[in-house]
């Protein structure tokens, strides 16, 4: 066979290749769109493979590193679960402890995790085989000796100042939870930490709030309303204000002042007096400027 004749087999086989895909194309396209699927029958070769749903992917923060700070403890904590619960469900235990040790770096956490670690390593019976062991254990070794006798400590000092009223409520919920403070006496606590006005207010209301969570409820209510007004008025104020024409020169800066409109109605005594006279000339010495009568020249009086 001759070089010429196997290319010619070559498109021609190329060219079948092609026409029956395109005949499969075709096929695809002319097909109706499948609907939902039906009930399942018995398994056999035609069964129809189930149908998966796959949820879509949650974006979800990572947990800062923690180096032993006992301040930090409670937000690296809650950040873990968080994760782990939305994006490790169905992991091994061993995988998400491992996975939180490698957030655990630098200080004195970065000692603690290498011995965590050995006993892993070893199998010793004190090794955490839980998450929530290894959380505890993270407690014990960085967290608040006593817990309960600092938060009543901050409880008692916690105040609103400048802070908006949702700041401070959850700032002293987050508090409040330590303490043990419940009832009457969180009630009080949260009544002296509040701004002057808002306790003023609530107090002095008709219906006055008597839960915790009213209280709540109702001074980030009146704060909102109050921050609101207090925008509003000031943008009014901004509004009504007459603007200036600053004029710059080299060396400063100053504000040259409107013109202030006079009532069409009151009589313009300039005006109304004709035209304006010149300078004022001395009689005696025939300077400018003042008067015979004023005049400091010892020189005779001139005849006009």
């Amino acid at each position: 066979m001759s070089m010429a004749q196997q290319i010619m087999e070559q498109l021609t086989a190329q060219q079948n290749l092609i026409n029956q895909l395109q005949q499969q194309l075709t096929t695809l396209q002319n097909n109706p769109a499948q609907g939902p699927p039906g009930p399942q029958g018995p398994p056999g070769e035609d069964a129809d493979l189930p149908v998966v749903n796959i949820p879509p992917q949650i974006d979800v923060a990572k947990p800062k590193i923690f180096s032993g700070d006992g301040r930090e403890l409670s937000g690296f904590i809650t950040a873990c679960k968080i994760y782990l619960s939305l994006k490790m469900t169905g992991r091994l235990q061993g995988d998400q402890i491992t996975w939180i040790l490698s957030y655990v770096q630098g200080g004195a956490a970065e000692s603690w995790k290498e011995n965590i670690m050995e006993m892993i390593e070893n199998n010793e019976d004190e090794a955490p085989a839980h998450t929530e062991e290894l959380f505890d254990s993270l407690r014990n070794n960085f967290g608040d000796a006593d817990e309960e006798s600092t938060a009543v400590g901050k409880l008692r000092l916690i105040e609103q100042g400048s802070k908006s009223a949702e700041e401070h409520v959850q700032e002293l919920k987050r508090i409040a939870r330590d303490s043990g403070y419940e009832g009457r006496a969180l009630i009080e606590e949260f009544k002296r930490s509040l701004s002057g006005r808002i306790r003023k207010a609530l107090m002095e209301a008709e219906n006055p709030p008597t839960t915790i969570r009213s209280w709540y409820e109702r001074s980030m209510k009146l704060d909102r309303q109050w921050r609101q007004a207090k925008a509003e008025e000031e943008y009014y104020r901004r509004g009504q204000a007459k603007p200036q024409i600053r004029t710059h020169t080299p060396n400063n800066t100053f504000v040259r002042p409107q013109p202030q409109r006079q009532d069409p109605n009151v009589m313009d005594v300039d005006t109304a007096a004709g035209p304006s006279r010149g300078p004022i000339k001395c009689y005696k010495c025939g300077k400018l400027g003042h008067m015979a009568k004023n005049c400091w020249s010892k020189a005779p009086a001139r005849d006009v």
